[in-house]
């Protein structure tokens, strides 16, 4: 998922999508598509 940095807090190396109304994540960044659960568009 990330790697440790200095301060021993994770850094996230992949952007992902995620539903702003049911709270669906997206293992991509695929911002502008429907959520496949709800149907909103994803950020």
């Amino acid at each position: 998922m990330g790697k440790p940095n200095e301060n021993n807090s994770m850094v996230v190396d992949d952007l992902m999508s995620i539903c702003p109304h049911c709270g669906f994540l997206l293992g991509v960044f695929i911002p502008g598509m429907p959520c496949p659960m709800c149907g909103e568009t994803l950020l």
